[in-house]
């Protein structure tokens, strides 16, 4: 299970805890104020301040003193308090050396921190981020969530914008085997120093469908064999390396702009052969697969549409009939059904361009 929030017990954790419960504290110290000025100074100024009360007010006093050192006013008071406030969350990562986008150290001595301290830093923030709710939130998904601490993808966005590129501190953050720190390591990992071997290593580790897709559609549909390894892992057996196949095509259609119709026509024949694939994490991918190539201009439209007719026919085929079949059949069958649903739709046919 993930420790839960804020149980790293570094000091950056007692100061988080004290911007989070600065408003109680603000109120609390403006009712004692108020109390103070309202009850005991009018009874000091007309002379009836009883001397017993005396005691009462040295404590009370003291009250105030305590609220004013606990309450953290540089946070409450500074301007864009909610972004000196994430700043704070993530102060052990940049005094460790990661690469943020505002950070106090230069970025050479930066860069110049041993990786592991950074990594260990990056996890202690990681941990802190998580929860019990966002774990079985993400269990519900279908995620495996046996060494995740709970982080969204939105919050590990913001991360991987603060740490900034960097290949190095991506492999580092891959080999912990952690599942947020794999998804940061594909946010922050540089496209260009990817090599074929590093995908082959990461594929065969996938054990979820989000860090098959996040891996797939923010990383490796930029590397130089993006278009060499949709094919092939297209075509091999493995659910999660087949997945990341046709994830791969989806992530290509969507962000490789100068790729020709011709290259995505040529994946077709994968995507026909794929459909039957009974497995759910595949032929999902499958078919999103071919509704992005099919969403991509006028001509791949017609294209897809008329490989999504093709599954069909076959489906019906193999089944002898519209209906029913074995599961082969029956995937098949929502694969296309579901590609012409929405690839014939006025609202998708509206935005094609040629």
């Amino acid at each position: 299970m993930a420790p839960a929030r804020g149980s790293t017990g570094s000091p950056r954790s007692g100061s988080a805890a004290r911007i989070r419960f600065a408003p109680i504290l603000l109120l609390h110290l403006c009712y004692k104020v108020v109390w103070f000025i309202g009850v005991i100074l009018p009874l000091v100024l007309r002379g009836n301040f009883p001397t017993y009360g005396i005691l009462y007010v040295v404590i009370f006093a003291s009250y105030i003193v305590g609220d004013l050192i606990a309450i953290p006013f540089s946070h409450v008071f500074a301007k864009q308090t909610a972004r000196q406030s994430n700043d704070d969350r993530f102060r052990v990562a940049a005094r460790s050396g990661t690469n943020m986008t505002k950070r106090a150290h230069s970025p050479g001595k930066q860069r110049s921190m041993p990786t592991s301290r950074r990594v260990a830093a990056i996890l202690d923030d990681l941990r802190s981020l998580g929860s019990e709710r966002d774990r079985a939130g993400m269990a519900r998904y279908g995620i495996n969530i046996e060494n995740a601490f709970g982080v969204s993808v939105y919050e590990l966005r913001k991360v991987a914008k603060r740490l900034g590129t960097d290949h190095e501190l991506a492999l580092a953050l891959w080999a912990t085997g952690n599942h947020e720190a794999r998804l940061l390591a594909c946010f922050v990992d540089d496209p260009e120093a990817v090599t074929e071997e590093q995908t082959e290593d990461w594929v065969r580790a996938f054990d979820s469908w989000d860090i098959c897709d996040q891996a797939t559609t923010s990383l490796f549909d930029l590397t130089r064999s993006a278009w060499s390894k949709a094919v092939e892992w297209a075509e091999r057996d493995e659910e999660w390396v087949r997945r990341a196949g046709f994830a791969l095509m989806a992530g290509l259609a969507v962000h490789d702009k100068t790729a020709t119709n011709r290259a995505f026509l040529k994946l077709l024949p994968s995507i026909e052969r794929a459909a039957s694939d009974e497995r759910n994490f595949v032929r999902k991918a499958v078919n999103w697969a071919l509704r992005n190539i099919g969403k991509r201009n006028r001509a791949l439209n017609a294209a897809a549409l008329a490989c999504a007719d093709k599954i069909r026919a076959a489906a019906n085929k193999r089944a002898g009939g519209d209906r029913g079949g074995d599961a082969e059949a029956r995937s098949a069958r929502w694969v296309a059904t579901d590609a012409l649903r929405e690839l014939g739709s006025d609202r998708v046919r509206a935005r094609l361009k040629d």
